[in-house]
């Protein structure tokens, strides 16, 4: 039943992510413009301080591909991006007590400036990204501060879908992966 609960908690979190993605690029971007937050780096820290390795890094794959499928990214650009980005987080998330809402809206805003660096850099590869640091900087801040005034309402959000289908999630006292029982 367990694995059951873990499952349907995969794919909640795949369907939420797909969801904020739907909405981040129609509504947010009709309301803010390019000046939006970007809620998927909230629940990119989220599953970073609260999933396992392996399968946050699936989740931030998938999460980057629905981004890819839903703009005219270079393909494999946001995956990247995402992956990077949340392996940053975990190993920053692993050595760390991250658990006060002050905590974790630092760290979804140094996720977010970090996202914004990676970002940039892979973009680099394919255009001269000279021209858009303007841009860059001024969507990057407004991101960070949207980012921090909803990692609480996403952080609760997240935490009570974990709640209700009982998620088994990685100690910070003992090792961060589950062990492999061979009887």
């Amino acid at each position: 039943m367990k694995y059951l609960l873990n499952y349907f908690n995969f794919m909640l979190a795949l369907g939420l992510g797909w969801l904020v993605v739907v909405v981040q690029s129609t509504w947010l971007h009709e309301i803010f413009n390019i000046y939006k937050p970007n809620l998927l780096m909230v629940m990119l820290s989220y599953f970073a301080l609260n999933r396992f390795m392996i399968e946050g890094g699936f989740l931030a794959l998938l999460l980057g591909y629905f981004v890819e499928v839903n703009s005219g990214a270079p393909l494999g650009l946001y995956m990247v991006v995402y992956v990077m980005t949340y392996y940053a987080a975990k190993f920053l998330g692993m050595g760390f007590y991250i658990k006060s809402p002050l905590a974790e809206i630092v760290f979804v805003a140094g996720v977010s400036l970090f996202y914004k660096v990676i970002f940039l850099l892979v973009m680099g590869i394919f255009v001269d990204v000279r021209s858009i640091l303007g841009a860059a900087w001024m969507t990057g801040v407004s991101m960070v501060i949207l980012n921090c005034l909803l990692t609480p309402l996403g952080f609760h959000f997240l935490r009570w879908i974990d709640e209700v289908t009982d998620k088994e999630r990685p100690s910070k006292t003992g090792t961060q992966e589950r062990a492999i029982q061979v009887w």
